[in-house]
């Protein structure tokens, strides 16, 4: 994907980024843009008030995006319900689902049970939990914004390896 990127208080030169197929990270402090920009990849509305303009070629792909508060893309009673979610929009078969529920159990740490309300969760498993459901979502780009903010090192390290098998 080729975009061009003006910053407004830089003036008027664009800085043309290609996206290519793999892991990518946008980082900056705190309040400089960033959700808006991931937003503005996705085809959202340019935000006046942002500090830059973004022109980009169309294209078809699926995007899904997990956003800065966990809370946010949790909507099942049960963690089970959560990692089953997507699929059964899908329509997926009985068979199917039932694999990538235990895929999904699999990955989450051995204390979560899958009977458990996601709200009992820490904001680390939600995380987790959110990342798993993304990665089972048949999308093209996965936008992660600050969603590994409340993980250990050591989960972050073995969520980024997930991620590097995803885009795989």
């Amino acid at each position: 994907m080729r975009l061009n990127v003006r910053f407004d208080k830089f003036g008027n030169d664009s800085k043309t980024v290609f996206f290519l197929p793999g892991l990518h990270v946008i980082y900056g402090e705190s309040g400089v843009g960033k959700t808006a920009f991931l937003s503005a990849l996705m085809g959202g509305e340019a935000d006046p008030e942002q500090n830059f303009t973004i022109e980009m070629e169309k294209n078809d792909f699926r995007y899904y995006q997990i956003f800065q508060n966990p809370d946010l893309q949790i909507i099942g009673k049960t963690v089970q319900g959560e990692l089953s979610f997507s699929g059964e929009c899908e329509g997926l078969s009985p068979e199917i689902l039932k694999r990538r529920i235990e895929t999904g159990k699999n990955q989450l740490p051995n204390k979560i049970q899958l009977d458990l309300n996601p709200a009992f969760l820490s904001g680390g498993e939600k995380e987790i939990l959110n990342l798993i459901t993304a990665m089972q979502v048949d999308s093209d780009v996965l936008l992660i914004d600050d969603g590994l903010s409340f993980l250990s090192n050591k989960n972050k390290t073995m969520v980024v390896s997930w991620l590097k098998d995803w885009s795989k």
